[in-house]
């Protein structure tokens, strides 16, 4: 069975703040406690997925991670939000 490593990541400004949060039982703990800066939340498992091998000098494929996304509360939308939501929207239909 592949050691897990558990990642949090949340929002910094424009960018997301990636820690390795924990190891399994058995797994190296080199890793914890490493953190990252990354660009976009698509690039956040592959990037901690090279932080975690580049820390253990080992493959992406010899370790398993989870990701625990701390999405930034927008709260709910008002009324004087409607338009522009509306325009976002349809701006990919044409009518």
């Amino acid at each position: 069975m592949k050691p897990v490593y558990q990642v949090k990541a949340r929002r910094d400004d424009d960018r997301w703040l990636v820690r390795v949060v924990g190891a399994s039982d058995g797994a190296d703990k080199a890793p914890v406690n490493a953190v990252m800066l990354v660009g976009s939340l698509t690039k956040v498992d592959p990037m901690a997925r090279d932080l975690i091998a580049t820390i253990l000098g080992a493959a992406n494929d010899t370790f398993d991670i989870t990701v625990d996304y701390d999405l930034p509360d927008v709260g709910r939308p008002t009324r004087s939000d409607q338009p522009q939501a509306m325009s976002w929207l349809y701006q990919g239909f044409n009518f």
